[in-house]
């Protein structure tokens, strides 16, 4: 299945933003070069209260954002590209492109997908929580993986972290961002909204993001009591 934003890259280095229509391209690059990888790779998973504190409890830091400097960061990253900021979300500046579309991905395992980047060079070099941008009782666990040395995680959230990524989640959302100002181009994982249920599709990387049908049987984790 193509994915639904054309993997083209514009001439700032960017992903197209136009939607997929023939042969996974859009009416205006039929023939341009691809899209850079991701040098950066950026998994979020929204948490609630209990699996949070199970992390902060296990070692894993809680920092501060500035929510307001965030979203000057990324209108100022739109609008150097020649974008609209407020294309997708009323809400929330945004400067790169949903590759599956507004509304991801429904039912998604992860697995693959953090095989197949390890497989790629990525490595996790950092990890943290912040605050949910909406919600005072939430986190977001941040999962930061491109090359380089690989961090030690603390031993005791080495199983919390096993089922926050072994878990399905009812939507998943991806996002390529064009290149920073250090020429680093940064893709997002948001994975929102945890079921305990099988699931549809598996998220799969190999230079470029892809949704993956069920062929074997997965082992979905549930979350603990």
């Amino acid at each position: 299945m193509y994915a639904y934003a054309c993997p083209a890259k514009t001439v700032g280095g960017a992903r197209c933003r136009n939607a997929a229509v023939r042969e996974g391209r859009c009416h205006e690059h039929p023939a341009a070069a691809l899209a850079s990888p991701p040098d950066v790779v950026i998994v979020k998973f929204n948490l609630n209260e209990r699996a949070a504190t199970r992390l902060t409890n296990a070692g894993i830091i809680l920092q501060s954002v500035d929510w307001q400097e965030r979203e000057k960061k990324h209108t100022a990253q739109a609008q150097a590209h020649d974008r609209q900021p407020h294309r997708y979300r009323t809400d929330v500046a945004d400067s790169g492109v949903p590759v599956f579309g507004p509304d991801g991905l429904n039912d998604v395992s992860l697995g693959r997908m953090f095989r197949e980047i390890a497989e790629r060079g990525y490595v996790l070099v950092d990890i943290h929580l912040l605050p949910h941008r909406k919600n005072q009782w939430a986190k977001v666990l941040v999962m930061i993986f491109k090359e380089g040395t690989s961090m030690d995680v603390p031993p005791s959230a080495a199983e919390p972290l096993r089922n926050i990524m072994g878990a399905v989640y009812g939507v998943v959302h991806v996002w390529a961002n064009p290149p920073d100002k250090a020429g680093n181009v940064v893709h997002t994982v948001n994975c929102i909204t945890r079921r305990d249920a099988p699931p549809r599709c598996e998220l799969a990387f190999y230079n470029e993001w892809f949704e993956a049908p069920i062929w074997d049987a997965v082992e979905v984790v549930t979350e603990q009591a």
